[in-house]
């Protein structure tokens, strides 16, 4: 397999887990979000999913398609995934609340779109 059909397969990931998390946090409340500790593991494992996918893209793409954060994606997987035992439930809700993963699924389902056109 290319690296670009890879790089497909990582995307198609981050913008599934983008989807489920803007549906899942949809009028989520801190209140109920706090309380729910398989609720809570399961949006940590969200977020470590779309982290590793963009961490293992290729160079190529990282570097073609800088109009997303990347870095800080990537290093968000590196303190779920090694920090897990020090996770704060405060910077997790943060992370789902403040990020806009309608827009960065919208991003990534153009990046996909442009690399399956050069296929």
């Amino acid at each position: 397999m290319s690296d670009q059909n890879k790089d497909l397969d990582r995307l198609d990931d981050i913008s599934k887990f983008c989807a489920l998390i803007s549906e899942k946090t949809a009028g989520l409340t801190w209140e109920v979000f706090e309380q729910d500790e398989l609720g809570k593991w399961a949006f940590v494992k969200c977020l470590e999913n779309i982290g590793e996918a963009a961490y293992c893209l290729s160079d190529k793409t990282i570097e073609e398609f800088d109009e997303v954060d990347w870095r800080t994606i990537i290093n968000a997987r590196h303190m779920y995934v090694h920090h897990y035992f020090n996770l704060s439930w405060q910077r997790v809700w943060k992370t789902l609340t403040e990020t806009d993963f309608i827009s960065l699924r919208k991003t990534v389902d153009k990046i996909i779109r442009e690399l399956k056109a050069r296929l």
